[in-house]
């Protein structure tokens, strides 16, 4: 089995108790970069499984999801093969309806306020991560170049 490894500072580490029905009582250890997340912990004592993640309010939620691991099996979805292309559609750069959050703190719904309100046409795609999260490639009517990751955007429907 293939071990991740996520490098963090101690202080990220949080450590949330969780008393099983068998009697045992354990400390589920995760950073908290991924706290939002779904994060399997098994009991040591019977082997059941738990979930636990911080949800957006801060309280965390624990879940017994199953009596043991063993069986329990993960798979890897396949990717659909069909989707979309936007390469052509006509766009317009608009303004974030709120404020968007990242790891519970505020940050700034509009990366590019300046070119709020202007014109353009998806030119391509691009993998924004390696990892085959597509976005895409937007070049504006003024030449100002975009990825759909850069910028809050809706189609032009005539």
């Amino acid at each position: 089995m293939a071990h991740v490894v996520i490098n963090c500072r101690a202080k990220d580490i949080r450590r949330i108790k969780i008393t099983c029905r068998c009697g045992k009582a354990f400390v589920a250890e995760f950073p908290q970069q991924i706290a939002r997340g779904l994060n399997l912990h098994p009991c040591p004592g019977c082997g059941a499984g738990f979930m636990v993640s911080q949800q957006p309010d801060g309280k965390w939620k624990i879940e017994r999801i199953t009596e043991t691991i063993s069986g329990m099996t993960f798979e890897q979805l396949a990717p659909s093969q069909k989707r979309e292309s936007y390469i052509g559609m006509r766009v317009k750069i608009v303004q974030a309806a709120g404020k968007a959050v990242l790891g519970g703190v505020a940050i700034g719904a509009d990366p590019h306020p300046e070119l709020i309100g202007k014109y353009g046409s998806i030119i391509g795609e691009i993998d924004i991560d390696g990892c085959g999260h597509i976005t895409p490639q937007i070049k504006l009517d003024d030449g100002t170049m975009l990825t759909g990751a850069e910028c809050w955007w809706e189609p032009v429907t005539m």
